[in-house]
């Protein structure tokens, strides 16, 4: 693999670091050789901005990937491409509403494509059958088969007794567990929340107790049956203030960048494009999160990937199916709207050391002799969000680059 230059980059590390300041750092062959100031060393390809930085690569708790067959959305390939241009080299794969992640041969389709372009696929298998609460599936079978842990998309009160079964199972496996926080009826033709922006388009809206009154019938299991599971997808200040105040519960939660980025007046209901699970909320609401996220009330902020076939977004609003590719624009998003309200490192931590240590993962010391797995960015650099929707926006925060071990991704402006 040709030599990679970092130049005069600040390194934002989890833990301090004794090369802290702006320093050079040499990769060759995958492997980090040389980290020092001025660095003579000739390379194939030398990085440098304004305001260079590099960290540990990024994990996401949340990807939600297509089937087999329907590789006209999305393949192994493109999806790894799309993390890699994000910062991400580690990726939780959940199922979508076609490919639930049932079976074990799911299991070894996905992991046969696992690190094969530079990015570590983690899959998420159903808790119960087709995420329906009513049957659990064959656990060993799927743990034997790779999956990293198991996830349950929605939470309703009839399924309480089965997510008990399921938590006491995970003393057997070690594993985590993933649990969303809606009614199945979030996903609905209706997704929108209930506003007056709702009622004033004519468009049905639906209550936001669908996400907290699950919550609060999770946060009642957790404390009886005694155990913790990371709860993901949170997109209501509310949820986080009932964790905030559930005593005696430790459990994790991350929340979408969207959440942070974008409210309901950035929706253009002409555009069913811009349907998104889940349902953007008001600006208070927005505000709120990044308030809980800067009191440190947020673990991890995730991605909420989920790649759309166009001709479903090409109808009226109520019958488009909700999703958006934010793999590229996740840590954009999230920059911009904590920048003023957090230290970068803190930032930086909610997509390195905060998912690392829900998957129970420690992150590497960036260091001469480390492999390298790193992303490299730019925190005041301009860039536009598009999430592949009308909602585009400027941002501040780029990838310029990431690098896993011999797979490379360089920002155009970066290629020489």
């Amino acid at each position: 693999m040709p030599g990679i230059l970092l130049q005069k980059a600040r390194i934002i590390d989890s833990v301090p670091h004794e090369k802290s300041g702006v320093t050079d750092i040499y990769i060759e062959d995958g492997i980090i050789r040389k980290i020092g100031i001025d660095l003579p060393t000739p390379a194939d390809t030398v990085i440098s901005s304004s305001n260079l930085c590099v960290s540990n690569a990024f994990i996401d708790l949340r990807t939600h990937y297509t089937a087999p067959g329907t590789d006209n959305l999305c393949t192994p390939e493109a999806l790894a491409s799309e993390a890699l241009r994000g910062g991400f080299t580690r990726i939780c794969l959940w199922g979508n509403s076609q490919f639930h992640h049932n079976l074990p041969q799911q299991i070894h389709y996905l992991k046969a494509n696992s690190g094969k372009y530079g990015v570590t696929w983690d899959i998420l298998a159903a808790i119960s059958h087709d995420h329906g609460g009513k049957l659990l599936n064959e656990w060993f079978e799927l743990h034997q088969a790779g999956a990293s842990g198991f996830c349950h998309r929605y939470t309703g009160a009839d399924q309480s007794a089965l997510l008990g079964i399921a938590m006491r199972y995970t003393d057997d496996f070690g594993a985590v567990l993933f649990l969303g926080s809606s009614e199945e009826s979030m996903s609905a033709s209706h997704l929108l929340y209930d506003t007056p922006l709702s009622l004033s388009k004519g468009i049905k809206g639906i209550p936001t107790y669908l996400e907290t009154a699950p919550l609060a019938a999770l946060i009642e299991l957790l404390s009886y049956e005694k155990r913790q599971a990371h709860l993901s997808g949170l997109s209501l200040l509310r949820s986080i203030e009932m964790l905030e105040n559930a005593s005696g519960i430790i459990s994790t939660c991350d929340v979408p960048a969207m959440a942070l980025f974008y409210d309901e007046e950035d929706i253009n209901l002409s555009y069913p494009v811009c349907k998104v699970f889940p349902p953007l909320f008001t600006s208070q609401n927005r505000h709120g999160l990044v308030q809980a996220a800067a009191r440190g009330s947020i673990s991890a902020i995730c991605s909420m990937h989920t790649p759309v076939m166009p001709e479903n977004k090409q109808v009226e609003w109520q019958l488009a199916e909700a999703g958006a590719n934010t793999l590229r624009d996740t840590f954009s998003m999230t920059h911009t709207a904590l920048k003023d309200h957090m230290p970068l490192a803190l930032i930086v931590n909610l997509f390195t050391s905060g998912p690392a240590g829900i998957l129970g993962l420690s992150l590497p010391i960036i260091e001469e002799g480390a492999p390298a797995n790193l992303c490299v960015f730019d925190p005041e650099e301009d860039v536009v969000v598009q999430v592949n929707t009308p909602l585009e926006r400027k941002a501040k925060g780029k990838i310029i680059a990431c690098i896993s071990g011999n797979h490379t991704y360089l920002s155009d402006d970066q290629k020489r």
